[in-house]
């Protein structure tokens, strides 16, 4: 599994951290599947949201889609401000989909 660092931000004054790691499950059934996996950690509260996303067998991977549905996928019950302010500083940090970019800005 290849984790990387966080994405950190601070809304109504809580910290808020989200991190992305990337896995490939192996599965009897359908063979090697891969997918991405995120945490969006409030540190101050002790609570954590977990979402995931996993590629179909036949389609292509793609780091910035798989992010882009496990972070919606974790952040089901937030409000809508909280989850405006998390997309915010996600595409603050990733221009157009561009998942080097993402990558390298992380990665610092």
């Amino acid at each position: 599994m290849k984790e990387n660092k966080l994405l950190k931000l601070e809304h109504d004054g809580r910290k808020i951290n989200v991190k992305f790691s990337h896995r490939i499950m192996d599965t009897e059934l359908n063979g090697e599947r891969r997918c991405t996996w995120v945490q969006v950690i409030f540190p101050d509260d002790s609570m954590e949201f977990d979402g995931e996303s996993i590629c179909h067998p036949k389609d292509n991977y793609c780091k910035s889609v798989g992010r882009k549905l496990a972070l919606a996928n974790a952040m089901v019950d937030f409000d809508r401000n909280l989850r405006r302010a998390v997309w915010q500083e996600y595409h603050k940090h990733c221009r157009g989909g561009d998942s080097e970019l993402f990558e390298k800005k992380l990665n610092k």
